[in-house]
């Protein structure tokens, strides 16, 4: 029962002490009736008040774009990607652009594929599509909490064709400072050891 009542004990300390990563996973709608169609994902709710991401901690945002590997989305090429974070008052936190594109296939590997894919393509088991992750921002959030992100698609200079999509969504996490991080990578080991390191001195003292 001892034993027991000090894990637990310890165990509810170092939750305490060092927290849970966040995640929060956005989808995103384009307006497409802009020429730079922009969405906005709020990251608040009325199941999470306060700031999505603890101050101190770095935030990362992942963008995730499902893309048909249509011929107009091979012929438009490299397009312009835009993220902002938004703060509560609507001023920028911090904001990013990065190019993004269809990862390239050659005509024989694409007529290869389709002749191997053909049936789970027919029977639609798969889709002709590609997934497109990329991060598009990381910073360390401050006392000014990030209330909402900002995605921009811009198309190449000197054109003005835009990708195709099928959906979209932003990923948000968290990353724990290093000596939390740490502890709780290792936390079984660490409530194991120090249970039993503090069962032991448990045991001195009385036996003292």
């Amino acid at each position: 029962n001892a034993v027991v009542f000090v894990a637990v004990t310890f165990a509810g300390l170092v939750r305490l002490w060092v927290g849970e990563p966040v995640s929060v996973r956005r989808p995103l709608h384009f307006n497409y009736t802009e020429a730079h169609p922009s969405t906005v994902a709020a990251l608040g709710g009325a199941k999470r008040r306060g700031r999505p991401v603890p101050a101190g901690r770095t935030a990362r945002v992942s963008l995730v774009l499902i893309m048909p590997k249509s011929d107009y989305n091979r012929r438009i090429g490299v397009f312009q990607v835009t993220a902002e974070a938004i703060a509560p008052n609507g001023d920028t936190i911090t904001t990013s652009s990065q190019p993004c594109m269809l990862r390239f296939r050659s005509l024989p590997v694409r007529l290869m594929r389709t002749c191997l894919m053909g049936i789970p393509l027919l029977m639609g088991i798969c889709t002709e599509s590609q997934k497109v992750t990329m991060e598009v921002l990381r910073y360390k959030e401050t006392g000014r909490r990030t209330e909402a992100i900002r995605v921009r698609l811009k198309p190449r200079a000197g054109t003005t064709d835009l990708p195709q999509l099928y959906a979209a969504e932003i990923f948000m996490t968290s990353q724990l400072p290093w000596g939390k991080e740490l502890v709780y990578n290792w936390k079984w080991s660490f409530y194991v050891w120090t249970s039993l390191y503090m069962y032991i001195m448990l045991l001195i003292s009385i036996a003292g």
